[in-house]
């Protein structure tokens, strides 16, 4: 896949020279060029070739799994990895499922099979609200059809954080590109489109670090594990606890809509309120 630009095929073609030099070859049949503009312009993609040879350019390219589109959404990628979890769901169920084995052993196939697909390559994902959302419903849906419970299994967006953790604990240290990005920049006006670097400071805001504090913290081992299990711990219970509070809000506002509501009669120009005509008999039925 190459992001190109005015010099993209300058670039291809000291990339081929370096090639040949080390006796190496470019397969011209698998080579494909993904045109990335940006965002608000339309212009023809290049035509960038080697060897006179032009090649092909495509929407999308997949790389070890993961799908690159040329609008840069995450949205087919989403539901690619949807399909394809709820595809392997399928055919555990037909297999594994309806045995009669343990509810733990289901639990843990779901875990092993279904998150494992559903989740992959999730560390570097630029997520919207949107995506969690249909993410969370396919897991809970998924919960549901298996053992008609949600088996108490902790949330989509927990499990990609816990992801992410361990994944930049691995990177940051000898990875340098980021800090400038996340020390310095910062996001424009009118709602653009995520950068991976707007979604890493999200994380460090809810795991309570800043960007200096990052590479010490990741170069501890110790302290680094345990601050993963300490953010995935607290997200959860956080996540239930506003479940629970917004859950008894709309318990509250509906018994009082109930206890002040008054229905109108379509018979006649009476109405009736649920507090105190709900056993009532309706006027005309006495006349009768």
């Amino acid at each position: 896949a190459l992001f190109a630009d005015d010099c993209a095929q300058i670039i291809v073609d000291r990339f081929a020279q370096a090639s040949r030099c080390f006796d190496l070859k470019i397969s011209l049949n698998k080579a494909e060029v993904l045109y990335q503009p940006a965002p608000g312009f339309s212009a023809p993609p290049p035509g960038i070739s080697i060897d006179c040879v032009k090649l092909r350019t495509v929407d999308q390219f997949i790389y070890l799994g993961s799908g690159l589109f040329s609008d840069g959404s995450l949205d087919k990628e989403i539901m690619t990895r949807i399909s394809k979890a709820s595809q392997l769901l399928g055919r555990l169920r037909s297999r594994v499922m309806n045995h009669r084995i343990k509810l733990s052993t289901e639990i843990k196939v779901y875990e092993v099979g279904i998150l494992v697909s559903l989740l992959y390559g999730c560390e570097i994902w630029m997520l919207y609200r949107k995506h969690i959302k249909k993410l969370e419903c396919f897991h809970m849906r998924s919960l549901w059809s298996i053992m008609s419970i949600n088996a108490g299994l902790v949330s989509i967006e927990a499990m990609i954080l816990k992801a992410w953790l361990r994944w930049t604990g691995h990177v940051i240290k000898p990875c340098q590109i980021l800090y400038g990005a996340l020390a310095q920049s910062h996001r424009n006006l009118g709602h653009p489109k995520k950068h991976f670097k707007d979604c890493f400071k999200e994380n460090l805001k809810q795991c309570g670090i800043s960007a200096k504090e990052l590479k010490p913290r990741a170069q501890d081992r110790t302290d680094w594990h345990a601050l993963t299990s300490r953010v995935y711990s607290d997200f959860e219970a956080s996540r239930w606890e506003h479940n629970a509070s917004a859950r008894e809000c709309r318990k509250v506002s509906a018994s009082a809509l109930l206890a002040t509501a008054s229905f109108p009669c379509p018979h006649c120009p009476l109405s009736m309120r649920q507090s105190n005509r709900v056993n009532q008999p309706h006027p005309m039925v006495n006349q009768q």
